[in-house]
């Protein structure tokens, strides 16, 4: 069976595809089968396909990575999507797909959408899916102004879970365009490693242009900590 990571995060748009994308592409690398996926999508009616960006920004394209086992139209929280689509997220049939695609490769990369606390329906959130997973769960946060409070509680909720991450990724999701955004980027990266529970803390800096190279070298800054 695979080794399973779950790429979770503070909330949407922090950066989770990125850093799917950039593991893949150092487990190709190192001659490692390994497989990128995002279960659940939403947003595709507005050109959203992280299926097809992991291929794109790691320099897989030649990999066939399946499609999400639910994807919506709506560029919103999977229950909203999901109700507005007619269709109810199954939590077994997520995991029979996750099962399945294990038992083909070495590392499954699972890719949740939004945050750890995104709802899937009015019981269920990407939290629970990432427990009955039995996967690794890696943190992607910010580095601006903000995500002090966001990482925490982030962190919180996952240990009072009983997981506690095997990496945080540090994603700069926009260049620092004053002193003090240096300062409070800087502080930030500090503090999140002083509550990080040990986990390592990986820095992935903004990327104006992303490409294979750059996917590569921060991929194995990650890999380094996880493989």
């Amino acid at each position: 069976m695979a080794k399973r990571f779950f790429i979770t995060g503070t909330d949407t748009g922090v950066g989770k595809t990125w850093v799917t994308s950039c593991l893949m592409a150092a487990l190709r690398q190192r001659d490692i089968m390994g497989l990128a996926i995002k279960p659940i999508q939403t947003g595709s009616d507005c050109g959203m396909d992280d299926a097809s960006a992991y291929g794109k920004l790691s320099g897989c394209a030649d990999i066939n990575i399946p499609r999400p086992l639910y994807d919506f139209p709506l560029p919103a929280s999977p229950h909203l999507a999901a109700h507005l689509a007619g269709r109810k997220i199954e939590l077994e049939k997520v995991l029979e797909y996750i099962d399945k695609l294990s038992r083909q490769v070495d590392v499954l990369i699972i890719e949740g959408a939004g945050g750890l606390l995104t709802p899937l329906d009015a019981q269920l959130t990407m939290l629970d899916l990432l427990t009955s997973s039995e996967a690794r769960p890696v943190l992607v946060t910010r580095t601006c102004l903000g995500t002090l409070n966001h990482t925490a509680l982030t962190l919180r909720e996952l240990l009072r879970a009983g997981h506690s991450p095997c990496a945080i990724v540090a994603n700069d999701t926009a260049l620092a365009e004053t002193e003090e955004d240096t300062l409070i980027k800087s502080d930030n990266l500090e503090h999140i490693a002083l509550i990080s529970k040990g986990a390592p803390v990986i820095h992935f800096p903004f990327v104006v242009e992303p490409s294979a190279s750059h996917a590569l070298a921060l991929g194995n800054l990650l890999a380094d900590a996880l493989i």
